[in-house]
């Protein structure tokens, strides 16, 4: 059995190709639990439509498709696998199935937290198709350049039992969460905790219409297409110091189960505004450099100003 939860928003116009393609899914068996987030358009009567095909769905309070999804996973029964599903896109047939077999094998060599993640097709509007959204070399990332910027698309996530109980028994602080993505907490648990798949086959169209929640670009892409204004902006912003509070919120719940390296490089991160000592041992780190490529002066600015 796989469980797949959904968090919904004024997703009437794509909704219903999603839970079809969900619904259209090869040889496994599908719990399917929507959780709506305070929709005000025909998204509901949509979802009361598949009631019928044993579809669950609730209507919550609005609070965010982050705090939405991990409500889910800390709500959701007992399951041997969980998905992750947004109401825009469109599973091919093979997603669950090639995700849970991937799994099943890397679990007869440990019995650990397990999370896959797939690659993406680009589907732009109702029926343009696009690019891969990574290359077949793509690594899976460091917990670091997770906490600095994260690849991993909830939508391409399917993981066990095992890493849906260390997220439960590991809950991050709401504020926190809202600063970024479910997503992250979750690359990030598992990396700590477990292993990450990467599946180089694309198996989902991954809609971008104008209207969604991210814009579907990498962290690079968006590193390479800030300048110095779009920082200022920031500043004002949510994801103000979004880096240092994150990593501060893992030392909280992990700390003392970090390897010494990341430890270090985590501590970094989330103190390196308490003074100038601190702020240059960020920016001679070596590991943080050269995450930044080309855009090193702009993590300069970011450590000296305090943005980070």
């Amino acid at each position: 059995m796989i469980t797949v939860l959904m968090s919904t928003y004024n997703g009437e116009k794509y909704i219903k190709q999603q839970i079809d393609s969900i619904y259209a899914q090869n040889n496994v068996k599908i719990q399917l639990i929507v959780r709506d987030d305070g929709s005000t358009d025909q998204t509901t009567e949509i979802l009361r439509s598949y009631e019928s095909q044993n579809l669950k769905w609730y209507k919550g309070t609005n609070c965010g498709a982050a705090c939405s999804f991990m409500k889910m996973i800390y709500e959701s029964p007992e399951s041997e696998y969980y998905a992750l599903a947004d109401q825009d896109d469109i599973w091919l047939p093979e997603k669950l199935e090639s995700a849970i077999n991937m799994i099943k094998h890397e679990c007869g060599k440990a019995d650990i937290p397990l999370l896959y993640f797939c690659n993406q097709i680009f589907l732009y509007g109702d029926e343009q198709i696009g690019e891969y959204r990574h290359p077949a070399t793509y690594s899976v990332p460091t917990l670091v350049q997770t906490i600095l910027g994260n690849d991993i698309s909830g939508c391409t996530m399917v993981f066990n039992n095992k890493l849906k109980k260390c997220l439960c028994s590991h809950k991050i602080e709401e504020a926190v969460l809202q600063m970024r993505y479910h997503d992250v907490w979750i690359v990030a648990l598992a990396s700590i905790y477990g292993k990450i798949l990467f599946d180089s086959r694309p198996y989902m169209l991954f809609r971008r219409h104008g209207r969604n929640e991210t814009n579907g670009k990498t962290a690079e892409e968006i590193r390479n297409s800030r300048g110095f204004l779009d920082y200022i902006r920031i500043l004002k912003g949510k994801h103000n110091q979004e880096s240092k509070n994150w990593a501060y919120e893992i030392l909280r719940c992990c700390e003392e189960d970090l390897d010494c390296e990341d430890r270090n490089l985590i501590k970094k991160i989330a103190f390196y505004d308490r003074n100038i000592k601190s702020k240059i041992s960020l920016l001679l780190d070596t590991h943080i450099i050269k995450y930044w490529k080309g855009k090193r002066r702009y993590f300069y600015a970011k450590v000296f100003l305090g943005w980070m």
